[in-house]
C-alpha cells in the first residue's frame, strides 16, 4: 500500500509538471506582426515626335552636286504630329535629286524609353511599267536618329529636353542611267517607330 501511495504521488508530480510546461510555452510563445505599405510613385509616359525649333521648313530638296539648278522640289511640306509624319510631296527629275527632311523624336515623360520595334520603309512603285522598270531600285530612303540607324533596343532617356534628329532622306539615285518618260509614283510605306518602357 505503501507503494501505491508512492505511485500515486509521482504521477501527480508529473502532472503538474506537465501543466507548468505547457503554461511556461505560453508565457514564453510571441506573436510577430509585420505592417507594410507600399507607394506607386505618379509617373509620366510621353514619347513623341515634334518639329525642330529652330528651322524653317521641315523638308528641303536639292540637287546633284555641281548643278546648275536645283530640279527637286518640295511640293508640299509634311505634317509632323506626337506620332506621325505624314503628307509629304515632292519631285525628283533627275538623278542626284534628294530631299531631307528633319525632326525630332523626344522622351518629356519621367520614364526611359526603348526602342521596342522599328519598322523600315518599303517603297511601291505606280506608273507605266516600262517607267516603273527604270526607277525600281533607284530611289534611296535612309533614316537615322542622331546620325545612326535606328536599332531595336536603342534607349531614349528620361531627361528634361532630351531630343534626338529624326532625318529622312529620299534621293533619286546620282549613278541612274535612265529617266521615265512618265511621272512614276513612289510612296515610302509606313516605317513605324514603337516605344516601351525600359
Amino acid at each position: 500500500m505503501k507503494n501505491e501511495k508512492q505511485k500515486n504521488i509521482v504521477l501527480a508530480v508529473l502532472l503538474v509538471a506537465v501543466v507548468t510546461l505547457t503554461i511556461a510555452y505560453a508565457l514564453l510563445s510571441a506573436t510577430l506582426t509585420i505592417n507594410a505599405q507600399a507607394t506607386v510613385k505618379g509617373a509620366n509616359w510621353d514619347v513623341h515626335f515634334q518639329e525642330k525649333s529652330d528651322q524653317s521648313a521641315i523638308c528641303v530638296a536639292s540637287s546633284k552636286t555641281g548643278a546648275a539648278t536645283t530640279t527637286a522640289e518640295v511640293k508640299t511640306q509634311p505634317t509632323v504630329s506626337n506620332t506621325s509624319f505624314t503628307g509629304l510631296a515632292a519631285d525628283l527629275k533627275l538623278p542626284g535629286d534628294k530631299v531631307v527632311c528633319t525632326w525630332q523624336v523626344t522622351n518629356a515623360g519621367s520614364i526611359d524609353a526603348k526602342l521596342a520595334t522599328y519598322t523600315a520603309p518599303a517603297l511601291t512603285y505606280a506608273g507605266d511599267s516600262a517607267d516603273v522598270t527604270k526607277v525600281t531600285g533607284k530611289i534611296n530612303t535612309t533614316l537615322t536618329v542622331d546620325g545612326a540607324t535606328p536599332a531595336n533596343g536603342d534607349v531614349l532617356p528620361a531627361t528634361t529636353g532630351n531630343t534626338k534628329d529624326v532625318v529622312l532622306t529620299i534621293e533619286f539615285d546620282p549613278n541612274a542611267t535612265e529617266l521615265p518618260s512618265q511621272d512614276v509614283t513612289v510612296t515610302v510605306a509606313s516605317e513605324t517607330f514603337v516605344y516601351e518602357q525600359n
